[in-house]
Formats: C-alpha cells, sequence, structure tokens
C-alpha cells in the first residue's frame, strides 16, 4: 500500500483506499464467479459419475458375458 500513502508518510489517502477497495472487489467478483463455474462443473460430474456407475451396475447384472471365470481363453486366429 505504499503507493497509496500520501507525501508526508502518513495515513493512506482516501482516494487510494477506495481504488484498492474496488480493485479488491472485482478480484473477490472474479474468484465468486470462478467458485461458482467450479460448483456447476462439479456437480455436472456428479451426475455423469451416477449416470456411469449405474451403466456399469446394469452390465453386471446382465451376467456380464459368456463362460465361467475358469473357462480357458482361446486366442482369436489359432
Amino acid at each position: 500500500m505504499a503507493a497509496n500513502d500520501d507525501s508526508e508518510g502518513g495515513e493512506p489517502s482516501l482516494a487510494g483506499l477506495q481504488s484498492e477497495l474496488e480493485v479488491l472487489t472485482l478480484r473477490v467478483a472474479a474468484l465468486e464467479a470462478t467458485l461458482q463455474h467450479e460448483h456447476d462443473d462439479l456437480l455436472r460430474l456428479k451426475k455423469e459419475t451416477k449416470a456411469d456407475h449405474q451403466r456399469l451396475e446394469g452390465l453386471t447384472d446382465n451376467g456380464g458375458g459368456t463362460g465361467t471365470p475358469s473357462s480357458p481363453v482361446t486366442p482369436v486366429g489359432l
């Protein structure tokens, strides 16, 4: 805040404090916008994850494939 101090080295000027307050207010507004954006992304990802989880549960409920876990696997082309 040294740039806002008056020429005699006393208290900062009212104009300097007001301009600093405006800058800080703008920074807070930008941070709030970023935070809201991140929050919206988190909610969207949460919904997508839940939907993916439900799809995966649906796949495992349908039998999960043919054969048993102990069935031998034959490579293609042999």
